[in-house]
């Protein structure tokens, strides 16, 4: 799929004059709701071209929302945030390299099985397997701050666990993640979630797939086919700690 280049240039056109018009000295960040709420509908017009579409305009569809536009209606102006203004950068900037999308998929290149555990004393779990060398495991223990997070959380975290320990070798490869929980499939399917805490762990994820040129995609696999449940669930039996009261 590709976009047409007068979409695209208006696009990049609409990005900058909202910039401008937010970061003058007198409008302190703010615009107008009705124009960044057309700006927003006009990138998502690019999903088909544009896989990040909905991933870079949820910060504008936030900063909508946190001013409760649809209650106070679009004529008022709202304040952007430093996430939304770093996406309209990228919406001013981005090249033919983001507005295309190929209709089939390119092979796989590497394999990833990750999961995570909840359990008190366990973490997060993988196998990774990069043609033509071994499978490689991994896995790491959670800290007490992060398991007071949801599961959902922790299974997207132990993905970002895995990129920044082997990103380097994932380099320019597409990536197959195989994952247990269905919510964060969808999540790293679309590229989108409702949890304000989820959407910046996934900006996380992100941050490094764009890095490292890594095209990763999300397949479901039952928890009991998982083969990273073993080494999610691995504990350091030769450490040891004071017992919590």
């Amino acid at each position: 799929f590709l976009s047409p280049p007068k979409k695209v240039a208006r696009v990049q056109r609409e990005a900058k004059a909202i910039l401008c018009s937010a970061l003058s000295d007198k409008n302190r960040r703010f615009v107008r709701a009705r124009w960044l709420a057309q700006f927003a509908g006009l990138c998502i017009s690019l999903y088909l071209a544009v896989p990040s579409a909905r991933f870079r305009t949820r910060s504008l569809y936030d900063v909508l929302a946190r001013h409760k536009i649809h209650v106070r209606g679009y004529h008022h102006k709202v304040k952007l945030s430093e996430t939304a203004i770093k996406d309209l950068l990228w919406w001013h900037r981005f090249t033919e390299h983001n507005i295309s999308r190929a209709i089939w998929r390119p092979p796989v290149t590497a394999t990833a099985y990750v999961d995570a555990s909840r359990v008190y004393g366990a973490g997060w779990g993988c196998e990774l397997t990069i043609p033509p060398a071994q499978m490689v495991p991994a896995h790491g223990i959670w800290t007490r701050h992060e398991l007071l997070k949801s599961i959902n959380f922790l299974e997207l975290r132990a993905i970002r666990k895995l990129l920044l320990r082997e990103a380097p070798r994932l380099a320019n490869h597409v990536l197959l993640i195989w994952e247990d929980n269905q919510s964060v499939m969808f999540i790293l399917t679309n590229l989108v979630s409702n949890s304000v805490e989820m959407q910046a762990e996934l900006r996380l994820v992100k941050a490094l797939l764009e890095k490292y040129d890594i095209l990763a995609h999300a397949r479901y696999i039952p928890p009991e086919e998982n083969p990273a449940d073993y080494w999610c669930r691995l504990t350091d039996k030769a450490d040891w700690a004071l017992r919590p009261r």
